[in-house]
């Protein structure tokens, strides 16, 4: 289980909806290569610092250990994915640093991060610095409490 962020293209007068419609629809031969990714991965870097990365087209990902952040391009779809390990304030700086790198990805594409968590975008919630999704994050810890 995770706190997800997809990359979508958003058309003009699109929803989310219709994006996320359109993304699992999408057929097509996968991907060999990803242009943005080195960018993406040196940014990435001086985001965290140490990041491990697996190249193997069509997928590519990227994994941030200690915050467990993972960032994929798997056959051409992009996502982001922090797992539930914190809460309270340390969950808040997670998620601000995957905020951070998924501005890092919009930037790289062109696609529009969206929260399906929050039903918000990426861009609406960088400023928050996490605190957006921390209630997540809390309810999940009370649930594996029980």
């Amino acid at each position: 289980m995770s706190y997800d962020i997809y990359f979508l293209d958003l058309k003009s007068g699109q929803t989310w909806e219709e994006a996320l419609e359109e993304l699992e629809e999408h057929e097509g031969e996968p991907p060999t290569q990803s242009p943005q990714w080195g960018t993406i991965v040196a940014q990435a870097r001086e985001l965290f610092g140490e990041v491990s990365v697996t190249e193997g087209p069509p997928n590519w990902e990227l994994v941030h250990g200690p915050t467990g952040i993972q960032l994929g391009h798997i056959e051409g779809e992009w996502s982001l994915k922090v797992p539930y390990w914190t809460e309270g304030d340390a969950a808040a700086r997670v998620l601000a640093n995957a905020f951070d790198l998924a501005v890092i990805v919009e930037h790289a594409t062109g696609l529009r991060g969206y929260d399906p968590q929050l039903d918000q975008p990426v861009a609406e919630l960088v400023e928050s610095r996490g605190q957006a999704g921390r209630e997540v994050f809390d309810t999940v810890a009370q649930q594996f409490r029980r």
